[in-house]
């Protein structure tokens, strides 16, 4: 089992917060690809910290309850490879991504290790420690 960090739009996990995806497009062949190798390396039984960092948002700690598949011209997500996603632990309101960084800036791995950090604030997905996911739990589950 693999423990993961991926930013996803608000509006997108608005309409399908129990789906977790990546745009697709056509390769050399025309066969409709993820566009993020990475992305492809998730599996189902995996855990996923899905958070917005346009929005400072973290919306909570996902299991991946599905193999991977491909949502073709759906309306508001168009093509997209996808996993499904169950909620495992949540707190509204949202918490903030800033803040759970600079709380916990001395102990998470990821922060550490810049490589990618400030990246696209769409569709980024990275994999991280247990250790960083279990203070994802904690920073959740943390009274307001």
């Amino acid at each position: 089992m693999k423990h993961w960090l991926a930013t996803h739009r608000v509006d997108l996990h608005k309409t399908h917060g129990d789906f977790i995806g990546c745009r697709m497009n056509s390769k050399n062949s025309g066969r409709l690809e993820a566009c993020s190798v990475k992305f492809k390396e998730m599996s189902k039984g995996d855990k996923v910290v899905v958070c917005s960092r346009s929005a400072d948002t973290i919306f909570g700690c996902y299991e991946i309850s599905s193999d991977g598949f491909a949502l073709i011209d759906d309306p508001e997500w168009g093509s997209a490879y996808c996993y499904k996603i169950n909620l495992q632990m949540k707190r509204e309101p949202y918490p903030s991504f800033k803040e759970f960084k600079s709380e916990f800036k001395n102990s998470l791995e990821f922060v550490k290790d810049s490589e990618g950090w400030e990246g696209s604030s769409v569709g980024w997905i990275r994999e991280i420690s247990k250790g960083d996911f279990d203070l994802f739990n904690t920073y959740l589950t943390m009274p307001i």
